[in-house]
């Protein structure tokens, strides 16, 4: 900004000489035609090292972290639970059968609320987006509903095997 405002200053006393003259037109540039030529084969081996490492990690973390979502939302459901039956029963003498149907039953219901609230939630509060609100809720809607019929499938697989609600995750 200094030199904007004392350029002229300057190429009148001639102390800056290096500066060019703002008359002076800039040289022009040109593109020649350059050959095409193949990569080399170091550019080829480090190309196709870095692309199948990134699909390869592509993979295992699309196959790993359903999993681990799935676990650690299922520690979280088993804690809530835990913490929620004692406000259940409200002191009443339960055997431990009907506190495994009642810990199963809140589990699921906690499940499915997970899936419901964040689409509930698309409807009562659209935030900014640059898609438009259509968009965005029919997504969110079809995605809800995937998780909750997974849900719903997983509960009905496991009553139809006899696997106990403590292995489901």
């Amino acid at each position: 900004m200094i030199i904007q405002y004392s350029y002229p200053l300057l190429q009148h006393d001639q102390t800056l000489c290096f500066l060019p003259d703002p008359t002076q037109q800039s040289p022009q540039i040109t593109q020649t035609n350059t050959d095409i030529s193949l990569p080399q084969p170091l550019a080829v081996i480090l190309s196709t090292i870095v692309l199948v490492t990134a699909v390869g990690l592509t993979v295992y973390i699309l196959l790993t972290l359903p999993r681990n979502i799935g676990k650690t939302g299922s520690a979280v459901v088993k804690k809530t639970t835990d913490t929620v039956i004692p406000l259940v029963i409200r002191d009443k003498k339960i055997t431990k059968k009907q506190r495994k149907i009642i810990s199963a039953r809140l589990a699921a219901g906690i499940k499915l609320l997970a899936c419901i609230i964040p689409i509930v939630a698309l409807y009562i509060v659209p935030g900014p987006a640059p898609l438009p609100d259509l968009v965005v809720r029919t997504v969110g809607l079809i995605c809800g509903a995937y998780a909750a019929f997974n849900f719903l499938l997983q509960y009905s697989i496991a009553r139809w095997l006899h696997i106990p609600d403590d292995l489901l995750w």
